[in-house]
């Protein structure tokens, strides 16, 4: 078994030690990105077992010692390095505090910043605490971000709790912010003080003479306030009667999405977002207000949390307008494709979805955004209109009509036509950039899914690969035909650059293939005809 951090815990320690009492500066700060790069992967990893102590003849629960040796002498370092080695350490430890929002992350892993993991905190916030004490005005902000960094031990200390909040009023811009960055990591893990930080967010942000750098910054802390659901139900209150009664676009923006994130921390806020949201998206309002709300919808959405509470049909047909609307830029309307796509994928199959009048129109503007010139939007109305063919087969519409949904075989058609076109307008395969490749990339495993869904498929899927690849083919002959009278050309270069080009492809296609014979294979369905296109 390869050794884990667990086994590696004495060895970066002493490392550590060793760099941090060298006299280059550059060597100090190497050392220090580093070992934070080993936290990182170290915040990743489940506690230790006996079975990990036993196979690397551990002691257990000793890493925990090393651990807290290490934020020791970060701690150290930080008190006494320069201005350099103080933004390295708030880096490593900013880069722990992402790892341990990181919402994918497995619940046994706790991280290593835990407070029950982290035996020597008081001493860590000690020398941090006399930084602020006698630093300038940079030394204090960070100090303060460390502070928020720390939240889950640094909230249960009354005086760092009340240099949070004194910070907030501070007459220094920087020292705000950090204050304001730190009240929000407290607030996550706090009801009393986010309470208290909630009415302090209200004068900020109301107040006349408040910078518009501290007031976004304000503003943003109102998405942290959902330790519980009556002081995040409280902070929306007050974010949304803030919203009805600002005038500026960007504050009207950045509470938008505050309270987007604010409600998915309670499915009961959920509803009243999206109520606030849909009527942004009307014609009257301006294109910027509409992508925000699209956005914050699209983000909502993202969570998979909502669809049970919120009427698909108010969310489909707001959405609909804007998917073909001139004015509206084609990064809108592949986020309002987006946000289909999330709602087609999360909806039961036995659902009243296809009892929807707006269904067969949904099929439709789909179906024609997929042949839209632009390559984003086609390839994302293609994704919306395969999960339609892998899902549903067939639905009855409300008045006793019938809508057939598109064969499948039409879908795997559409797509290589699309992936014909992205090839086409190239000269050679040297000018396959990797944008081009990703698109490529992304219209293929579209096929494996509709392949695996329908294995009856994988003839047809044979057919239009071997087609492709002899298109590629062909391409890459003439051009190098052309190229050998060109004597101004390299061509080992150029071969080199379609060798590379070809090798991308050929790895996604086998997969396709596989894919193919499998099914086919599956269904007995092995042909001379298949061998032929082999």
């Amino acid at each position: 078994m390869e050794r884990n951090s667990t086994a590696c815990a004495m060895e970066w320690s002493i490392e550590l030690e060793m760099a941090l009492r060298s006299k280059n500066s550059g060597r100090r700060v190497e050392a220090i990105l580093q070992i934070g790069q080993r936290l990182d992967q170290w915040n990743g990893e489940p506690e230790a077992t006996m079975t990990v102590y036993n196979m690397f003849g551990l002691v257990p629960r000793e890493e925990r010692l090393f651990a807290n040796t290490i934020f020791l002498r970060l701690a150290d370092a930080f008190l006494l390095g320069d201005r350099l080695i103080r933004v390295s350490i708030v880096r490593v430890f900013l880069s722990l505090l992402r790892h341990r929002r990181d919402k994918n992350k497995s619940k046994r892993i706790k991280g290593i910043l835990a407070k029950s993991r982290v035996h020597n905190h008081l001493e860590l916030l000690k020398r941090v605490k006399v930084v602020f004490d006698l630093g300038d005005v940079e030394s204090r902000a960070l100090a303060l971000v460390l502070f928020g960094c720390w939240a889950d031990f640094a909230k249960d200390s009354a005086q760092i709790r009340y240099l949070v909040l004194s910070s907030l009023v501070s007459s220094n811009v920087l020292e705000v912010r950090a204050s304001l960055f730190a009240a929000g990591c407290f607030s996550e893990l706090a009801d009393d003080f986010a309470s208290v930080v909630l009415e302090m967010l209200v004068n900020i942000v109301t107040y006349p003479e408040t910078v518009s750098t501290v007031r976004l910054a304000a503003v943003r802390v109102f998405a942290k306030m959902g330790f519980s659901f009556s002081i995040a139900n409280r902070a929306y209150k007050t974010g949304l009667k803030l919203v009805l009664d600002s005038s500026g676009d960007d504050f009207l923006f950045t509470m938008l999405v505050s309270l987007s994130k604010l409600a998915c921390k309670s499915t009961l806020l959920i509803t009243e977002q999206v109520d606030l949201l849909l009527p942004l998206l009307s014609h009257e309002k301006t294109l910027c207000v509409r992508a925000t709300a699209l956005r914050c919808l699209h983000f909502i959405f993202a969570k998979g949390i909502c669809h049970s509470l919120i009427s698909a049909a108010s969310v489909v047909k707001a959405l609909f307008s804007m998917i073909d609307e001139p004015g509206v830029s084609s990064t809108m309307q592949c986020e309002a494709l987006q946000i289909l796509h999330q709602i087609l994928l999360c909806k039961p199959t036995n659902s009243s979805w296809f009892d929807m009048p707006e269904f067969a129109e949904l099929l439709a503007i789909v179906n024609n955004a997929s042949r839209s010139p632009i390559a984003s939007k086609s390839l994302k109305a293609t994704e919306v209109l395969v999960s339609i063919v892998t899902k549903f087969r067939r639905a009855e519409m409300g008045s006793g009509g019938v809508c057939t949904l598109p064969l499948p075989s039409q879908a795997v058609s559409l797509i290589m036509d699309q992936i014909t076109l992205l090839v086409k307008p190239l000269l050679d395969l040297s000018q396959f950039c990797s944008t081009v490749f990703q698109k490529v990339q992304s219209l293929l495993n579209l096929l494996l899914l509709l392949v695996d869904e329908h294995p009856d498929l994988g003839f047809l899927v044979l057919d239009k690969v071997h087609l492709f690849i002899e298109h590629l083919v062909n391409t890459y002959s003439n051009a190098m035909v052309g190229r050998q009278t060109d004597s101004a050309v390299d061509v080992e270069f150029i071969e080199e650059q379609n060798k590379a080009a070809t090798s991308k492809l050929v790895c996604i296609i086998n997969r396709i293939l596989m894919s193919c014979l499998e099914s086919l294979k599956e269904a007995g369905a092995i042909t001379n005809q298949v061998f032929d296109k082999g």
